[in-house]
């Protein structure tokens, strides 16, 4: 998901990933999950097969771990600024755990094409100068988007006037 700030000259694009059910959604399905697997375990305990309840407690503990850290990896941030001067890029969950500056005239926008049709190019940002020292690798930029969100990325990127570079995947060759 791209979402557009624009104040005066400068840009903010904040990426995120496409989520499908909040945490607190999350959390109600996990809640009706734990209370029909509950009530399976406790009557098969009145049965007498009391050995299934530390099978629920498990299953309940993979379902509750796998949720957390689908939610974890879906609440990632990205937020791109492009001022008069320089580009900013900040990455983490909660807060900044990345952020690089750039001078805005130094950057190019290094567009990969996807190997298949169904994928999405892979989005660079590069510092002219640095590159051609050989002092920095190019930084990625909104590798979770789906097709449509990298092209409104892409759209926003050559907007703001960004120089671009286009290139195609490399195929790789199996012989056998």
């Amino acid at each position: 998901m791209v979402t557009i700030e624009e104040k005066g000259e400068n840009v903010k694009l904040i990426l995120r990933p496409n989520c499908s059910l909040s945490w607190r959604g999350n959390k109600a399905v996990f809640l009706c999950i734990a209370v029909w697997l509950g009530g399976f375990g406790l009557a098969f305990a009145a049965m007498g097969a009391w050995v299934i309840l530390p099978f629920v407690g498990l299953e309940l503990a993979v379902i509750a771990a796998s949720l957390y850290y689908v939610s974890w990896k879906l609440a990632h941030c990205e937020v791109l600024t492009i001022t008069r001067d320089e580009v900013y890029l900040a990455k983490g969950v909660d807060s900044p755990k990345a952020s690089w500056t750039l001078p805005r005239e130094q950057v190019i926008v290094h567009v990969v094409a996807a190997s298949h049709p169904w994928g999405c190019p892979t989005i660079q940002l590069l510092a002219d100068r640095l590159i051609t020292s050989g002092g920095r690798e190019p930084v990625q930029v909104g590798e979770f988007l789906n097709q449509d969100d990298c092209k409104e990325l892409l759209r926003q990127l050559v907007s703001a006037r960004l120089a671009t570079r286009h290139s195609t995947a490399g195929r790789v060759k199996i012989a056998f």
